[in-house]
């Protein structure tokens, strides 16, 4: 995949780049797109899978941990059926209680629901921030 990405120019750079080339013909410009969407999702979750198999391996060799404290960090999804479905049951969940822990739970301390719901997405932002911050970007992402 990072092969194919370095032969587009500006695609894969820190600073980034669009997927959407204006000087190639429309068939070629969807065409080069989607493969570059399809590519980067699938090592994307290849890469959340690998991650958590080998730390499943090592605890429960290693570590003697209990099979049933490692499940799976995704739930195919692919055969969602909604954006709800999709966010808050078959993506991964691995960041969500972090995201509780310093958004959502102060904000409903401050706000109540609406505002544990702000709260969360607040530190989703920020975590996000910090690695814009990290990969040299300013924080507007430009």
């Amino acid at each position: 995949m990072e092969s194919f990405l370095k032969l587009v120019p500006e695609v894969g750079s820190p600073h980034g780049g669009t997927i959407f080339r204006p000087n190639l013909p429309i068939l070629q410009r969807y065409l080069l797109s989607t493969a570059i969407h399809l590519g980067t999702g699938t090592c994307l979750i290849a890469g959340f899978e690998m991650i958590h198999g080998s730390a499943t391996l090592l605890a429960l060799v290693a570590l003697s941990s209990s099979p049933e404290v490692w499940p799976p960090v995704m739930d195919n999804p692919w055969i969602s059926d909604s954006l709800h479905v999709f966010w808050a049951k078959r993506w991964h969940q691995v960041l969500r209680q972090t995201f509780f822990i310093y958004g959502g739970f102060p904000g409903k301390w401050l706000a109540g629901d609406i505002g544990m719901l702000f709260g969360t997405f607040f530190a989703s932002g920020m975590f996000t921030n910090v690695q814009h911050i990290y990969w040299g970007r300013d924080s507007s992402g430009s």
